[in-house]
């Protein structure tokens, strides 16, 4: 899952509700995808709390990288903006490696059997 974060400002509130709209999509693919609902909304569950952490939104970056699976999440901010895109697949998928200096955040996947969406 990928989105821009816009910075401080009115526009803050939107990224909560940015996050929280991708998050009800992702929930509405993986139950297409016959995800049990009680373990889709598990996998959720992290990416949820984010939604509602005021501070979490007040620090400016560009964006927001976000991986989860049953059992992990992992999320990047990052000062690259790129467009708002959701992926569901049986591994995790990278559709824009980027490199910040020399740490790499993200690399290239193979996208085997992806529901994309957004």
């Amino acid at each position: 899952m990928y989105m821009p974060i816009a910075g401080p400002g009115l526009e803050t509130r939107q990224n909560s509700i940015r996050l929280k709209n991708l998050l009800a999509a992702a929930e509405e693919t993986l139950r297409a995808g016959r995800v049990r609902a009680a373990v889709a909304r598990r996998m959720l569950s992290s990416a949820r709390r984010l939604v509602r952490l005021t501070r979490f939104w007040r620090t400016p970056a560009g964006g927001l990288a976000l991986y989860l699976a049953d059992g992990f999440f992992q999320f990047f901010k990052v000062p690259l903006v790129f467009p708002e895109r959701l992926t569901v697949a049986r591994q995790f998928v990278a559709h824009a490696p980027f490199v910040l200096g020399r740490r790499a955040f993200l690399r290239p996947g193979r996208q085997p059997e992806a529901r994309t969406t957004v």
